[in-house]
């Protein structure tokens, strides 16, 4: 091993690191009374002293790799910066939270949805439903139901509630199936009112058009049931 150098130190690889916070390389540093003085000198105020630390890493003539540490005094002496467990950071100030808009998405499609409610009830035929359901499709128009899921498919059963009250209604007289089902109860031998509460439940004024239609296909398919012989002799 060399001679220790004034202001300098050598690092040896640690064969005595025995835990995981034991250092990897130690070795110990000579400072000279003249490097001490000379800072003393220029602080001029006491406390600590701020030193040039400089480090290159060599090999030795026996291939062992060391590394040498060489303090100085510094050229221009300023106020040791404070270690970085002890520097405060600049304390950050919270985003500015965020400010609620007067009308939300919504507020406005439902502003425009009851303006368009007022529109419907004051059309007097199904040509001014239609024309108004082309109105409400314009791009413009749409855009602030389509922002919005539920309240463009309210505005979309609005217009089917109102198309459907001006279209012609469905005739209620069903007086003509009735009458081909009477024919067909007689045919067959059936109480009418009996079966068609066996088959339905209900009455066959309650049925609709197309219950009647069906009731009448089945009965065409049936067969008359035979009646029962009572001569036992």
């Amino acid at each position: 091993m060399t001679a220790q150098r004034p202001n300098e130190a050598t690092l040896w690889i640690n064969k005595s690191k025995d835990s995981p916070d034991a250092p990897y390389r130690k070795g110990q540093l000579l400072i000279t009374r003249s490097l001490l003085l000379e800072l003393c000198e220029q602080q001029g105020k006491g406390g600590d002293f701020l030193v040039d630390v400089s480090a290159w890493e060599r090999i030795t003539s026996t291939g062992k790799q060391i590394i040498n540490i060489k303090v100085e005094k510094p050229y221009k002496f300023e106020e040791q910066p404070p270690a970085p467990s002890e520097a405060k950071e600049p304390a950050i100030a919270p985003p500015p939270a965020p400010t609620k808009p007067k009308y939300t998405v919504e507020d406005i499609a439902r502003g425009k949805l009851k303006k368009f409610k007022g529109m419907l009830q004051a059309c007097k035929s199904l040509q001014e439903v239609i024309d108004l359901d082309h109105q409400l499709h314009e791009p413009e128009r749409w855009a602030y139901f389509e922002a919005v899921e539920i309240v463009a498919n309210e505005a979309q059963d609005l217009l089917e509630e109102y198309k459907e009250k001006f279209l012609p209604k469905e005739p209620t007289d069903h007086s003509d199936l009735i009458s081909k089902i009477d024919v067909e109860y007689q045919r067959l031998g059936l109480p009418a009112k009996a079966h068609c509460l066996a088959r339905w439940n209900k009455s066959r004024a309650k049925l609709s058009a197309e219950e009647l239609q069906i009731y009448l296909e089945e009965l065409r398919s049936a067969e008359p049931v035979k009646a029962a012989d009572d001569d036992f002799f």
